[in-house]
């Protein structure tokens, strides 16, 4: 297991090799605590699973889908669910990404596959939007939340957080270390540095759509981009209506504040009348 484990550690190796990996005895390991899926449930999820590993993850989503459309109750639902996540972000869509993996602990948290959808998060944060903070805290999150059927990738996280640790302390063993170390991105975590400091908004497209003003400050000393911000709506007494997450493909230059008008958040509820702006990440700026 160890020599596994350090195959599946290794950064040459993908998030599509390693799902592959952890997936060879899927049916018959993971799904061991779950009611047995009927062999037209196991035949529809194969498919989709299929057209995601043959590169088409387009239509694997659209399988996916239906997969959980026409069996809600499946107890194949949660993967399907995880593996919409997974496309998503095989398309670099990672919010929709983010959005679809967060959704399997919401439908599913008692399901087999809620914890490794908290590691899919992680892995998105820590290798393809380079926010460290989120990725250490959805490995975190997914450790304490891990079986024993997810002990192979419980190591890998493990590895990954002590990894990260070592390195850490070694560049603060030199203050010149750490100051070359502080100019690079995995020296911040986006949202402690990347403030909403203004906004206004109103309804557009005849009150159904979101439309934003905003001012946001970077306090890092280095710049980012791709800003994926989170908004969410509320009634007049309160009531969340809505949360609606938008990528700002704007550079933010480092110890500057940047103003991004007009822009669309996506349909909104029509009783919508109050709206808070945060920062969800964003990617190191080159």
């Amino acid at each position: 297991m160890v020599a596994e484990r350090r195959k599946l550690a290794r950064s040459s190796v993908s998030h599509n090799q390693r799902i592959k990996i952890l997936s060879e005895n899927y049916l018959s390991s993971q799904k061991k605590n779950e009611p047995k899926p009927s062999a037209e449930e196991v035949l529809q999820y194969q498919r989709g699973y299929s057209l995601w590993y043959n590169g088409d993850s387009q239509a694997a989503i659209a399988s996916f889908r239906k997969f959980i459309s026409k069996y809600p109750k499946s107890s194949l639902a949660d993967d399907a669910q995880r593996m919409i996540g997974t496309s998503y972000g095989n398309l670099k869509a990672y919010t929709n990404a983010i959005e679809e993996y967060k959704r399997v602990k919401a439908n599913y948290p008692d399901a087999n596959s809620t914890p490794l959808a908290l590691y899919d998060l992680a892995h998105l944060y820590f290798f393809s939007l380079n926010d460290f903070g989120q990725a250490r805290y959805f490995y975190e999150e997914f450790i304490n939340s891990a079986t024993e059927d997810d002990i192979k990738i419980r190591n890998i996280a493990l590895e990954q957080i002590e990894n990260w640790d070592e390195q850490t302390k070694y560049f603060k063993g030199s203050a010149k270390r750490w100051k070359e170390y502080e100019k690079t991105a995995q020296a911040y975590n986006p949202t402690d540095y990347l403030k909403v400091k203004s906004q206004s908004w109103e309804k557009g497209g005849f009150g159904a759509v979101g439309i934003h003003n905003l001012t946001i400050e970077n306090k890092s000393n280095i710049s980012f981009k791709d800003v994926i911000i989170r908004v969410d709506y509320y009634s007049e007494t309160d009531a969340l209506l809505a949360r609606n997450l938008r990528t700002i493909y704007r550079f933010f230059p480092a110890k500057q504040t940047v103003k991004v008008d007009e822009l669309n958040t996506g349909f909104i509820p029509a009783d919508a009348k109050k709206s808070v702006v945060e920062i969800v990440t964003a990617l190191a700026g080159k």
